[in-house]
């Protein structure tokens, strides 16, 4: 699933990103959280300032949202929960990209907090698919 329109509101990004920006230079960033798949992340629960943001988004529109795409595996949206949130700060100086790697949860999703047109690449593929937006393989 590829949304056609944003999820949250481009200002609560912004101000999501300045948030998890100022925590970062508190207690720095953290780099070997996921043993398959290391970023230079910060969890969602170390940013008390976006805790209460988070449920709401959470509650109000991302939970409805994969209930939506997956009604025969999810009956109610309050159903669901949060095993790891957490914000990626990438740069391709430092990390290009991931290995291939399978997330632990049954849904996993990203979303990106900035505006396409402030980065170059990105994405999500998946192994037995095409990467999302890119054209079929010949």
């Amino acid at each position: 699933f590829k949304s056609r329109v944003p999820l949250l509101d481009p200002a609560d990004c912004a101000w999501v990103i300045d948030q998890v920006e100022a925590q970062a230079a508190k207690t720095g960033w953290t780099r070997d959280r996921h043993v398959q798949a290391p970023t230079t992340d910060m969890p969602v629960s170390a940013v008390p300032a976006i805790r209460d943001w988070f449920d709401d988004a959470l509650s109000s529109r991302l939970f409805p949202m994969v209930q939506s795409r997956f009604p025969f595996a999810i009956n109610d949206p309050s159903e669901l929960r949060v095993l790891d949130a957490f914000v990626v700060r990438y740069d391709a100086r430092e990390q290009a990209s991931l290995p291939t790697h399978q997330d632990e949860n049954t849904f996993s999703f990203t979303i990106a907090l900035n505006d396409r047109s402030e980065y170059e690449g990105g994405g999500t593929a998946f192994e037995r698919l095409r990467p999302v937006g890119s054209p079929p393989r010949t």
